[in-house]
């Protein structure tokens, strides 16, 4: 009797969890062999499936005369263009619709965010974007495909040209040779100090006072040469000192003080006699002098040589002031009377008790993260309409800067000798173009800017326009071109809105382009053009609360709005005024007002 076959395929049991490893990896049974067998049986059918196909087309192509042939071989051709064709047609169709699907996300995105974040986002910032290439947005755009400065330092606003964030830090960059931070190159800014310009009301203010603010996080002292008095809370929140300096007040601050280079002390007595003089020295004025400084430092023994020790010595010159001036001490007195008198005007004129004894500030002040020496007292002395009363605010602006670049050198020689960093010092010159038309102030700015290498102090001259720098003299004049000269020693240029008279000199200088000249024309409190090196952009300045707190003496940017979203769109203003919102703006007069809400 047969026994009855059961065709069913033998169904192998799966093997228990312990023995995974040795199913796997025993010959014959699964796992790895199985997958070889199985690929080389895959192998030979699709060989096979190629050779049938070889002799199939041998058989066809046999019987075809030579005109058919070649036939055949171009309808191959074209079918296989017109599906590859159809195949590169479909992958940008692809492409496409994923474009749109990202771009759809990304809006509904920025919608959310907007949502979200009202009044903190500008207006500006909220226009649909339009994408283009390059090469066409060259011809109607100025600023197209920059590439940024990176993001190491302080975040100072948002990149309005080139999109996303803009961070600023003058020492990284100085030390970097590229934009992508390898050591290949030219540097990218070959110094540090800075020029920063505007109209009054948009935002020099504001800017100068949060980078400083911003910098002490990284470790960075900062010192504000202040004639306005506008800088103390920016101070007293970084934990530092203001010194205020004023006619017969307690602070002084002797400029004969044994601190740094002797060169510097030298130097910086002949040009507080210069500007007070309002001329230059003759040479056998320059020689007088110098002799007399060397005079009162043999006579007085256990203190600091003051100004008064000067005039004395040039008062009585002795025999070594005689022979500096190759005359006698008769004639040495004739010729350096004007000295003499000149330097008695800082012991009895309007600045007296501030330069003509001791330093009474404690040496280690000079050390805080933070000072300010507040010179507005000095500055009531000042009057725009007479150069010449500008004459002790300068006197005053020189010694200071002169004494803390002396200190900043003598800071940087200590570190050195200990093995310690540098300490790196973001000094700002407020109101700079007020003292330029005096004589030496143009040459003291343009010595700390040569300095800042060997100080590590980063200089920021704050004025209102290129036009000030010419104010330093007539046309052509010695003072005149140490004055321009600041352009070329200050590698940073951020210029706010220019009037329109002024923009042919700011075209000249900077080498603008007509679209640059009216973006400038008509930028918005807040928004300057950066120029950076090579580099240049759009820059838009945001402040947090407590930096709107620090900086509110900026009128045109205190608009009660919340940080990024301060605007001064003329629209958004007409908007509320329509709506019969109140409209809170300290940069629009009554008129302006009366004549949006239409009363």
């Amino acid at each position: 009797m047969s026994t009855p076959t059961d065709d069913r395929p033998v169904q192998t049991p799966e093997p228990a969890p312990l023995e995974w490893w040795e199913h796997e990896h025993t010959p014959g049974v699964g796992g790895a062999a199985a997958r070889a067998a199985a690929q080389k049986a895959k192998r030979a059918r699709e060989q096979a499936a190629r050779k049938a196909r070889a002799e199939d087309e041998a058989r066809e192509v046999a019987g075809l005369t030579r005109a058919q042939r070649r036939q055949l071989r171009r309808d191959v051709k074209t079918t296989e263009r017109f599906y590859h064709d159809r195949v590169r047609l479909f992958r940008r169709e692809k492409a496409a619709s994923a474009a749109r699907d990202e771009a759809a996300h990304e809006s509904r995105l920025i919608d959310q965010v907007v949502d979200a974040l009202g009044d903190w986002v500008p207006l500006w910032a909220e226009q649909t974007p339009h994408e283009a290439t390059t090469a066409n947005t060259a011809a109607i755009y100025p600023f197209y495909n920059e590439e940024g400065l990176g993001h190491r330092g302080p975040l100072i606003g948002l990149n309005v040209t080139g999109g996303g964030s803009f961070s600023f830090d003058p020492w990284n960059l100085y030390s970097r040779t590229s934009y992508t931070e390898e050591p290949e190159g030219r540097r990218l800014i070959t110094n540090g100090n800075m020029l920063v310009l505007g109209a009054p009301g948009n935002g020099k203010s504001a800017l100068v006072k949060t980078m400083a603010y911003r910098q002490a996080a990284f470790g960075r002292r900062c010192e504000f040469i202040d004639p306005k008095g506008e800088y103390g809370d920016v101070v007293e929140a970084l934990d530092g000192v203001v010194l205020a300096l004023r006619p017969g007040g307690d602070q002084a601050l002797n400029p004969l003080t044994d601190v740094g280079d002797p060169r510097m002390r030298r130097n910086l007595l002949a040009s507080l006699t210069r500007a007070l003089l309002g001329r230059a020295l003759l040479p056998v004025e320059q020689a007088g002098l110098l002799a007399a400084l060397a005079q009162a430092d043999r006579r007085v023994q256990g203190r600091e040589v003051c100004l008064p020790d000067v005039e004395d010595a040039l008062r009585d010159p002795d025999d070594s002031i005689a022979a500096a001036v190759n005359g006698t001490q008769e004639f040495a007195q004739e010729a350096l009377r004007d000295v003499m008198l000149t330097i008695n005007l800082l012991r009895v004129g309007p600045l007296a008790g501030m330069f003509d004894r001791p330093t009474t500030i404690p040496e280690d002040t000079w050390d805080r993260r933070a000072i300010s020496i507040d010179l507005s007292a000095v500055a009531q002395l000042a009057g725009a309409d007479d150069a010449g009363q500008n004459v002790p605010l300068a006197v005053t602006m020189m010694c200071c800067s002169a004494f803390l670049t002396a200190k900043a050198i003598q800071r940087a020689a200590r570190a050195k000798t200990t093995g310690e960093r540098v300490p790196k010092t973001l000094r700002v010159n407020d109101e700079g173009w007020r003292v330029l038309a005096v004589p030496g102030q143009a040459a003291q700015y343009q010595s700390d800017f040569k300095l800042q290498r060997a100080s590590g102090v980063v200089n920021v001259v704050v004025m209102h326009r290129f036009s000030d720098l010419r104010a330093a003299g007539d046309e052509g004049s010695r003072a005149t071109k140490l004055a321009e000269g600041l352009l070329s020693d200050a590698d940073t240029v951020v210029v706010y809105k220019q009037a329109e008279a002024e923009m042919p000199d700011v075209e000249q200088k900077l080498h603008l382009t007509e679209s640059e000249s009216t973006v400038i024309e008509h930028l918005e409190p807040g928004q300057a053009l950066w120029i950076v090196g090579k580099w240049r952009g759009l820059i838009h300045h945001l402040r947090s609360q407590t930096e709107i707190g620090l900086s509110d003496t900026d009128e045109a940017m205190s608009s009660g709005l919340s940080a990024a979203g301060e605007t001064s769109s003329r629209a958004a203003i007409e908007a509320l005024a329509t709506a019969g919102e109140p409209v809170v703006r300290d940069d629009v007069d009554a008129a302006s007002a009366s004549e949006i809400s239409g009363s």
